[in-house]
């Protein structure tokens, strides 16, 4: 098992999807398309042509000739030779295709691992940002204060071997490595209380305690995102926000806005989605996130969308139907990094002592708080 799990964690390390897939020179994409912003008919504008780099792309067969060299060796339930075939066939998959940055590529590839948008969600999204935006909170807690609090919560959880640094070279205001065991929190970003009780349900709550249970299986594949991971395990985040009362106006929004901005983005260009998003963003987040759902694309400016960003609201309206209905499925959920329509896998795994449910108490959302 040890050659196995070796061969896999060097998998993951170079199989970089969002490394190949973020255009160089983002800066300077952003600030043309905020200068661009709220000018419909104007002359000129953002670049036709995104392009992209490929670091570790030369690494990766010998790495899925290695992986598939330890499976065929290891004695494995069929559930974790699923996974893990699984996973090979994803790195497979976006390895072979990295230099295709055509729109239907994109667009066909990020629905089939995160789902689509249905016009209920679209529906739900548009109702959330008709209702009148509230005050911002003032961004009183620094860097040091958030990363503070999730020290602390880590210790209330009882989980060791885990790390928060502040980092002055990121992009987004807070990251979490599950492989690192580390939190990061960018140095120069300010939060409003309310946002920092909300990442502290979110992101240690939810993504740390979620990889932590995991990574204490009896089988180690339980610690691997497989298929449609990412829809569950950010729609379980925000669903967790909400069953713990900490989520707020802005916070809403923005996961809205998202879906809106995949919808806009699957139908036109760049252009359009940071138009549509205007009129419920700021022009910062506007650009931030049409970048986002136009990312992978040789040309922005084409219809179609890496649509991931609509799985935090479109994955905790799925989730949270899936709970009403079957309550007792919510440890089950913490007991795998598994998406939630594998859980019959999951209990597979159960019955065979492999995999342990999160006791009830670990599960409440609010003993982060």
């Amino acid at each position: 098992m040890t050659d196995l799990l070796a061969a896999f964690e060097y998998l993951g390390k170079v199989v970089r999807p969002t490394a190949w897939g973020n255009p160089v020179d983002l800066p300077a994409i952003r600030a043309e398309l905020r200068a661009r912003a709220g000018r419909p008919g104007a002359v000129g504008g953002p670049r036709a042509t995104w392009t992209y780099e490929y670091p570790d792309l030369d690494k990766v067969p010998d790495a899925i000739a290695a992986c598939e060299a330890a499976l065929e060796a290891a004695d494995l339930h069929e559930q974790e030779a699923w996974a893990l075939q699984t996973i090979l066939a994803e790195a497979h998959d976006v390895s072979s295709h990295a230099r295709d940055h055509s729109a239907e590529r994109i667009t066909s590839h990020t629905t089939k691992v995160h789902g689509s948008i249905r016009p209920d969600d679209v529906a739900a999204a548009k109702e959330v940002l008709r209702r009148p935006a509230e005050p911002v909170p003032a961004k009183t807690v620094d860097a040091e204060g958030v990363a503070d609090a999730m020290r602390t919560c880590l210790q209330r959880l009882e989980i060791e071997g885990w790390e928060v640094v502040v980092d002055a070279g990121m992009a987004a205001d807070m990251s979490v490595l599950g492989g690192k065991h580390r939190v990061k929190v960018r140095a120069d970003a300010t939060f409003a209380p309310c946002a920092v009780q909300q990442l502290l349900v979110h992101e240690i709550g939810t993504h740390v305690l979620r990889r932590h249970r995991a990574e204490g299986q009896r089988t180690p594949v339980a610690r691997y995102a497989v298929g449609s991971a990412m829809r569950t395990e950010e729609g379980f985040a925000v669903c967790r926000e909400n069953l713990a009362g900490v989520n707020f106006n802005a916070r809403d929004r923005v996961y809205a806005a998202r879906v809106i901005a995949v919808d806009v983005a699957l139908r036109a260009g760049i252009v359009d989605v940071v138009d549509a998003l205007v009129e419920h963003l700021d022009v910062d987040t506007a650009v931030v996130m049409a970048v986002r759902v136009k990312r992978g694309m040789a040309n922005p400016h084409e219809p179609g969308s890496n649509v991931k960003d609509h799985v935090y609201f479109t994955g905790s309206r799925i989730v949270e139907a899936h709970l009403k209905a079957y309550p007792d499925d919510l440890g089950l959920l913490f007991a795998t990094k598994w998406p939630l329509e594998e859980l019959p896998r999951v209990k597979a795994l159960v019955d065979a002592g492999l995999v342990a449910p999160v006791p009830p108490e670990l599960a409440d959302p609010r003993i982060v708080l």
